[in-house]
């Protein structure tokens, strides 16, 4: 780890896919951070949903094909409540990807506050135990200096899940909400999801200098980049997955936001991985 303590740098969900080092990525209930290139953090806290869950799992696709060995920090602490289907969500994640988890995390530890936090492990445990060493602290300061990170930043982090938890800004619900229902995403009900009509759904949206239309398309070439990558479906099979009706329409989309089609998109990463 370098003398200097790392900094938090929040960014949109398909931006940490490209490049999660360094990164924070959001979701209503919880933050994925991958801080260094050998420590990655997850922190979650209230009830996290299936929409928090699928942006976590989304995040955590990178690490899959990870280059080197890292520990992973996970924090528990202020979850309050368990979703059952989040729960089974995340385990079939996890499950689905046991080998490559078992190939690339060195360790893990785990903070928690007793209560809900452990009978989540307890739970995790008996469905799924990790393949790797795991130890479990109620500490986060204590738990960061016992893997080896002492200059983690952890009161930027308490800062940023108390802001978070407070008030949750309706860019980052309506970001998590467009990952978990892309396929069928409508305005309207996205505004019933987040509890108020459409009209200060927009409103809110364009003090933000955005707006659904352009939050929806942000989404879908977001996801469309993540099968890009991850997989060998054609573009126009890409296209459709992720709701545009033609590739012409994903093409255009993906010029506005990379400056490249995503036959280019996809050749550049291709050849950046090559070396």
């Amino acid at each position: 780890m370098s003398d200097s303590a790392p900094v938090l740098r929040v960014v949109p969900l398909h931006q940490y896919v490209q490049e999660p080092i360094g990164a924070v990525v959001l979701s209503h209930q919880l933050l994925c951070w991958f801080v260094e290139p050998g420590l990655r953090c997850i922190s979650v806290w209230g009830r996290p949903t299936t929409t928090d869950i699928d942006v976590l799992t989304k995040a955590l696709v990178p690490e899959l094909t990870w280059p080197q060995r890292y520990q992973s920090l996970v924090d528990l602490r202020g979850v309050t409540h368990v979703d059952h289907e989040a729960f089974l969500r995340f385990v079939s994640f996890m499950s689905k990807h046991r080998e490559a988890f078992s190939r690339n995390v060195d360790r893990s530890t785990v903070v928690h506050a007793g209560g809900i936090g452990a009978a989540v492990i307890a739970g995790y445990s008996r469905v799924l135990n990790d393949p790797f060493p795991v130890s479990f602290h109620t500490d986060l300061l204590e738990a960061v200096t016992s893997c080896g990170h002492p200059r983690f930043p952890v009161p930027e982090l308490e800062a940023l899940i108390k802001r978070a938890q407070s008030d949750t800004p309706v860019l980052l619900r309506v970001q998590a909400w467009l990952s978990a229902n892309l396929e069928t995403a409508r305005l309207a009900a996205c505004s019933e999801a987040l509890e108020m009509s459409t009209r200060r759904l927009q409103r809110e949206l364009q003090q933000e200098s955005t707006s659904f239309r352009r939050q929806l398309e942000l989404a879908r070439v977001e996801r469309a980049m993540l099968l890009l990558r991850h997989t060998d479906q054609k573009v126009l099979a890409v296209a459709l997955t992720v709701g545009f009706a033609k590739v012409q329409n994903l093409a255009e989309a993906f010029r506005r936001h990379t400056g490249m089609t995503p036959s280019q998109w996809r050749q550049s990463i291709a050849t950046d991985a090559s070396g």
